[in-house]
Order: C-alpha cells, then sequence, then structure tokens
C-alpha cells in the first residue's frame, strides 16, 4: 500500500495510505478521532462536528424545509413534535441538542438514541405552533 504525503505551510504534513487519497477523491471528509485536547482553532473532530440538523414549519400539516441525517418529523400535538434522526447517536448524556422556534420559547422534552422531543411554547408559557423550528444534534454516533 502507497503512502502519501500532502504539505501546506500552515498545516504541516500530513500522511494518506491509497484508500484514504481515494476517500479524499469521492468527497467524504477525513477526520480525526480520539484526538485528546482541545481542537486548534477552527479544527475538525468527529466530537465538535454537528451530527444532524433541521429546520421546519411546525403549523398546519409540518414539513420538512432542510435538514441533515433526519428520517422524519412527527406532530404530536400543539407545539409538540418528535424529530427521528436517521442515524442514531449514544443515548447518553455527553449528546446535546439545540433548538429555538420563531414563537418565543423551544425546550427539548424526552431524548432518546434515534429521536428528539421539541416543545415550543409563547413567550408566556403557553403550547403553540412554531412557524418555523431548528433543532441541532451534538454527541457521539452509535
Amino acid at each position: 500500500e502507497n503512502d502519501l504525503a500532502v504539505s501546506t505551510a500552515a498545516e504541516g504534513i500530513a500522511s494518506f495510505s491509497q484508500a484514504g487519497l481515494e476517500m479524499l477523491q469521492s468527497g467524504d471528509a477525513i477526520i480525526p478521532h480520539g484526538v485528546s485536547g482541545t481542537p486548534a482553532a477552527h479544527g475538525l473532530y468527529r466530537d465538535n462536528v454537528t451530527k444532524g440538523w433541521i429546520r421546519f414549519n411546525g403549523t398546519g400539516t409540518i414539513a420538512i424545509r432542510a435538514s441533515f441525517n433526519v428520517t422524519s418529523i412527527t406532530d404530536n400535538g400543539t407545539g409538540n413534535y418528535t424529530v427521528t434522526w436517521n442515524r442514531d447517536v449514544s443515548a447518553d448524556t455527553e449528546n446535546t441538542s439545540d433548538v429555538v422556534s420563531d414563537i418565543g420559547e423551544a425546550y427539548l422534552g424526552t431524548t432518546a438514541a434515534g429521536s428528539t422531543q421539541v416543545l415550543t411554547a409563547t413567550t408566556v408559557g403557553v403550547a403553540a405552533d412554531a412557524a418555523q423550528v431548528c433543532v441541532i444534534l451534538n454527541g457521539a454516533q452509535a
């Protein structure tokens, strides 16, 4: 197997196997795993890459506007939705999601390996459907 070296002034020298080079040529990113310490500025490590996201319309007939790693969304009632992830994440406390909506308040409900519950409400805490809801999923994938 041939090892190839790639060098840039800012990055130093990186070594890739033939398989690694083929991954780069196919458009798949090579992201270091298990690197300890604080990532360098603009560093890209598996632990700090967003694992999924969705922007959806939560009023009337709910609809996904844009997404990554999302299988579906479910309308559970007023201001209550479930996002089902295509590729599960580990169901532990290291996984975090962030949610925002256009009506005032947005909360995370129950989070499991394959889904995240999202709750939206007015600024006074009354459950309400939101015209725009955005969810970002971070954490380790299963």
